[in-house]
């Protein structure tokens, strides 16, 4: 893994947890409700919840933002850990 991908693994993990977590506050959920969405998913939950008005900003600036830092791979992928934990739950 070279230096910019390891760069935008931390950045990957740092803005999920912390959408993760404003996403699971608003909604009165736990993390583990949330472990199946990507971070795109996640960004758009927030901002259909709180709109383009609120506290979050504008989207389109965010959002292109958060792709810049990770990627447009990263940003979309699901966690692996989460999805192979919900897929053994269903079974």
């Amino acid at each position: 893994m070279t230096s910019n991908q390891t760069k935008r693994q931390q950045a990957y993990g740092r803005l999920r947890r912390l959408t993760s977590d404003r996403v699971a506050r608003a909604l009165g959920l736990a993390d583990e409700d949330l472990a199946n969405l990507s971070l795109a998913q996640l960004i758009n939950l927030l901002f259909l919840m709180h709109g383009e008005g609120g506290s979050t900003g504008n989207f389109s600036v965010s959002f292109a933002a958060a792709v810049e830092l990770v990627g447009v791979d990263l940003i979309w992928s699901e966690p692996e850990t989460e999805r192979a934990a919900v897929s053994q739950q269903v079974q």
